[in-house]
């Protein structure tokens, strides 16, 4: 078994190997179990615990912690794994989006590994109110495809976050993304088919030179500890 990596926030972690009769190595599958806590120790209930194969061919395998906090994710061919945490809905930090190496571990046919420990981070939760008073958004009769507004928070790996959806309304949507204090990032927003502007009804677009992410604007976004982060608003304006 070797263990390659772990992360950029803060963790520990320990390993036990459980080794099986070498008749059976090839005749079993493997298996990953372990512990995921907040950073004060306190064990996380609920949390999805994902392994995916990074080599071929595709294999993965998920667990969902108990409500001590452990897991144990089963049926895994032999092979080198990145391993993630994420518990949807909260304020807990993914650690395959915002950790610069997520821990990776390899697993050996039919070996039982034991004592992985993840500490979780808190983050700031970011609330995005995207106005479609004119209800540019919804599927009309005569209208080939739905319009789209692309919005996420680019992660320090290069990836896209994108919002997740909390409410709708008549006048529009609510959406939610939970991002780490005090880290510059981008937040994006694109729509092929619609204009859009910010609270004040200025037009967004992409700065000159800097298309971005096919066309994309990026908003600065930048949460320091210890502060609620400000509703972010978009409105729809018309249709490009």
């Amino acid at each position: 078994m070797k263990i390659r990596s772990l992360p950029l926030l803060a963790s520990t972690h320990t390993l036990i190997c459980l080794g099986l009769p070498a008749a059976s190595l090839f005749a079993q599958a493997g298996s990953l179990a372990g512990l995921v806590t907040d950073e004060s120790n306190k064990p996380i209930s609920g949390a999805f615990i994902t392994a995916h194969r990074e080599t071929l061919p595709i294999a993965s395998g998920r667990a969902r912690a108990a409500a001590n906090g452990t897991f144990q994710v089963n049926g895994l061919p032999a092979g080198s794994y990145t391993v993630c945490v994420q518990v949807p809905g909260s304020d807990f930090l993914d650690t395959c989006e915002w950790y610069i190496l997520p821990l990776r571990v390899d697993v050996k046919a039919g070996q039982a590994v034991a004592g992985l420990k993840f500490k979780l981070h808190k983050g700031a939760i970011v609330h995005v109110r995207l106005n479609d008073p004119g209800k540019l958004l919804e599927r009309s009769s005569t209208a080939k495809a739905v319009p789209s507004v692309l919005m996420g928070v680019q992660t320090i790996r290069g990836l896209l976050r994108p919002v997740t959806l909390v409410s709708k309304d008549a006048t529009g949507t609510t959406h939610a993304v939970t991002v780490p204090f005090d880290t510059a990032l981008n937040f994006t927003v694109l729509s092929p088919q619609v204009s859009l502007s910010d609270e004040k009804g200025t037009p967004l677009a992409a700065p000159a030179g800097q298309a971005g992410l096919l066309g994309a604007s990026n908003v600065p976004l930048a949460i320091p500890s210890g502060t609620i982060p400000k509703l972010l608003t978009f409105n729809v304006t018309g249709p490009k």
